[in-house]
């Protein structure tokens, strides 16, 4: 094997670890999850080693829901509204 094909082969190793240790503490970090889903999300990245990271990454409910958009929105809104109060 040639000096670029273990560079290369390297860095896809390098990647491949920091997207399993990625998932890993976005599991354990997720708030989204209650405490068995997070515990069985956790021992699928940690069985599965890189597809159970990528599964997660694809399917675990990490981006928030319409109802939390919609929220986060209200509370602009009234943030906004409260600024141009004090102005006033």
């Amino acid at each position: 094997m040639n000096f670029l094909g273990i560079v290369f082969g390297g860095a896809v190793v390098l990647a491949l670890l920091a997207l399993w240790v990625y998932a890993l503490v976005s599991a354990i970090q997720n708030e989204r999850l209650d405490s068995a889903r997070r515990l069985a999300w956790v021992l699928v990245i940690l069985l599965v080693n890189g597809l159970g990271a990528l599964l997660y990454l694809l399917i675990a409910p990490n981006r928030p829901s319409a109802e939390e958009i919609r929220l986060a929105a209200a509370l602009r809104r009234r943030d906004a509204l409260q600024r141009v109060m004090r102005r006033a």
